[in-house]
């Protein structure tokens, strides 16, 4: 696992808990919201039951009211004025609004304050009287049948009243609980997002620590680099010191001798896996995966006779694939002898395995410092300013580049020297 990696699962793990609490947050919020309005619907309920039931009792109240008139609010005993002009009422219109047994079926007369004691008269005292016990017996028994509705109606609302107080309470307890739960995983989150933390803090540190670590230990390679690179300088300058006294010359100076570059000489960085001489393309044995890049160039050896190598021409890359590319044939020495199978490619600069080092002597005149650092950076190379133990070739500029001390060291040290026409031609400025 990789360090960017490892660095992302305390934020995998931060999103992942986030999301979670969240999606539990909002299932507790609906439920919680369908039992508040499940509880706002019971109350409805029972206020509509409330509402209900004390209707039915003033209508029934109404109808008992609607029996007063036979007495006088003002004196005691009976209105016997009143009573006369009720009963007239009562005959004129045929209907016996008062529930009074007999008056109904009375013919529509005019009833006489005077005949009212008459045994002989159809309406007297005693047959009104008895009317009225009668409509009072049947009062008292509507009454009590009203009242035992009444109990009947309130038995049913302390039923009611019970179950909504249960349902309440049961909604209550269900609240109660969800909002426990809620706590739980509210603190069961803290304290995994304090753990996560902690976790985080603790890589954090370690990361810190290792990259000190490998900061100290750069340093001590770049020490100890420094220090074998001198050792190995001074270890050459004895051995060519020791090689001059072999030759019976007082100074290394009288044998050196510049050691130029020969393409033959370099190790083969691929070969050609198929060459079509109709279209002058080829395919060649680097891909993606090799670090090449369209535009660059590659010189075509053969191998020959006894080890040799035979200069066939120059290809350039026209388009990379991930582990082979195509390359068009910009140069072949011989059209009746093209460029085939097994040819090998050739470029100094580019090295798959590990970076060329380049050092430059004097001013050069088409060269591009910069841009021409840029190219051989891109191909794999790197450029210093002095001569080292790892310069693999110091490119010459012209004949005063000749005097510059990184020249007199390749020739010192006998490390190969280019010219800046040869750079030229691998780097394509």
């Amino acid at each position: 696992m990789s360090k960017n990696q490892r660095e992302l699962i305390p934020v995998i793990i931060i999103a992942a808990l986030w999301l979670l609490t969240t999606c539990l947050a909002i299932v507790f919020y609906v439920d919680w919201q369908e039992k508040e309005s499940q509880i706002r619907s019971n109350k409805s309920v029972e206020a509509d039951a409330r509402k209900n039931v004390l209707l039915a009792l003033d209508t029934k109240i109404v109808k008992l009211e609607r029996l007063v008139g036979f007495s006088s609010e003002e004196e005691e005993g009976v209105d016997v004025k009143l009573l006369m002009s009720k009963l007239n009422e009562i005959i004129r219109s045929g209907e016996n609004a008062y529930g009074l047994n007999g008056l109904g079926t009375l013919d529509k007369m005019e009833i006489k304050e005077e005949l009212l004691a008459s045994f002989d008269y159809p309406i007297n005292v005693q047959f009104v009287l008895q009317s009225f016990e009668d409509r009072i017996r049947g009062l008292k028994h509507e009454e009590a049948d009203n009242q035992k509705g009444i109990e009947d109606l309130k038995w049913d609302i302390d039923n009611e009243m019970v179950k909504s107080s249960r349902v309440k309470s049961k909604q209550e307890e269900i609240i109660a609980s969800l909002d426990k739960e809620y706590k739980d995983v509210e603190d069961k989150y803290q304290r995994l997002l304090k753990r996560v933390q902690d976790k985080k803090n603790e890589a954090e540190s370690e990361k810190n620590q290792a990259e000190e670590k490998r900061l100290e230990l750069q340093k001590e390679m770049q020490s100890a680099s420094l220090d074998f690179e001198n050792r190995l300088i001074k270890k050459k300058n004895e051995i060519r010191g020791m090689q001059a006294a072999k030759y019976g010359r007082t100074s290394y100076s009288e044998v050196n001798e510049e050691r130029p570059y020969q393409a033959f000489s370099e190790k083969s960085d691929g070969e050609v896996v198929y060459g079509d001489p109709l279209s002058r393309n080829v395919y060649i044995s680097l891909g993606k995966q090799s670090g090449v890049f369209r535009g660059l160039k590659f010189d075509i050896y053969r191998q020959g006779e006894k080890g040799t190598k035979q200069y066939r021409g120059r290809v350039e890359i026209t388009k990379v694939m991930d582990n082979v590319s195509t390359a068009v044939v910009i140069e072949n020495t011989d059209e009746l002898d093209p460029i085939v199978s097994g040819d090998m490619l050739i470029n100094p600069i580019f090295n798959r395995e590990k970076p060329i080092y380049l050092t430059y002597a004097g001013r050069f005149s088409k060269v591009n410092g910069s841009r021409g650092a840029q190219e051989i950076t891109r191909m794999g190379g790197k450029v210093e300013s002095k001569v080292s133990a790892r310069t693999n070739f110091v490119v010459v500029a012209d004949d005063k580049g000749k005097e510059h001390k990184n020249y007199l060291d390749a020739k010192k040290f006998k490390i190969p020297v280019m010219t800046e026409q040869i750079l030229l031609r691998y780097i394509g400025q």
